[in-house]
């Protein structure tokens, strides 16, 4: 049989803006039965209202478990806070965290952006961010080549994407955005290597995000939810 399937983009936890059982206890039910074994997990009091004690939270409902935890801060809350947050959740051995520039209304030019960028450099941390290809090319440059970005980017952008970010070693394209005909095959031929699943659950269908990976081979299909995600996260301590 072959490992769980790897999914980078899952959700738990309370939102103002969609009406959506996304209690932990339905969220890992959604999982189990679609075949995901470990999902990067964060926790949306962290997006929408306190990242401190989002990140507590989380940190504290997922420690030995096969999920892994994605931390968060805010960058419009200031430097101090940041630092904070940051600090509080590293030392807790936190090594995943997703930023929120669309959600909440800043973008990669915010200082304190940068500021993020340097603490997760030197705590040699993954990001997960979803933007546009020049927002992730931002971070990919602020990152210089030393903080892997995972980010999902959506077929209607693809003939941007596609030649901006195909020079960076560094970035992970998940296929949670990549529904339009044709799309993931393409992509999985410039990122082969590096292209990773993910659903948005349990606010996107496991299902459906499943499906999208009947229009290319096994070979690429078991790397896609398997492979290429054990290798990233083996390097963060995560590996079987």
């Amino acid at each position: 049989m072959n490992p769980g399937i790897v999914d980078w983009h899952v959700s738990y936890g309370f939102s103002p803006r969609q009406r959506v059982d996304a209690s932990r206890e339905r969220v890992e039910k959604l999982l189990a039965a679609h075949g995901v074994g470990i999902a990067l997990m964060h926790h949306l009091e962290g997006l929408w209202y306190d990242p401190l004690s989002g990140n507590e939270a989380l940190l504290t409902a997922f420690a030995g478990t096969p999920h892994v935890p994605v931390c968060t801060v805010n960058p419009l809350e200031g430097e101090e806070r940041c630092r904070r947050a940051f600090a509080a959740a590293c030392d807790r051995g936190a090594r995943f965290w997703r930023l929120y520039p669309k959600e909440q209304g800043w973008d990669m030019g915010h200082p304190v952006a940068a500021l993020i960028l340097d603490l997760l450099r030197e705590g040699r941390c993954c990001l997960l961010m979803d933007s546009d290809a020049k927002g992730i090319q931002a971070a990919l440059d602020l990152a210089r080549d030393e903080v892997p970005v995972v980010g999902s980017l959506h077929f209607y952008d693809s003939a941007d994407w596609s030649l901006r970010l195909r020079p960076y070693r560094s970035f992970y394209p998940t296929t949670r955005l990549l529904h339009g005909p044709g799309t993931l095959r393409e992509t999985a031929r410039i990122f082969g290597d590096r292209l990773l699943f993910a659903s948005g659950a349990p606010f996107g269908a496991v299902a459906s995000s499943l499906a999208l990976l009947d229009e290319v081979g096994e070979a690429v299909r078991e790397r896609t939810l398997r492979g290429n995600a054990r290798e990233l996260l083996g390097r963060f301590g995560h590996g079987d």
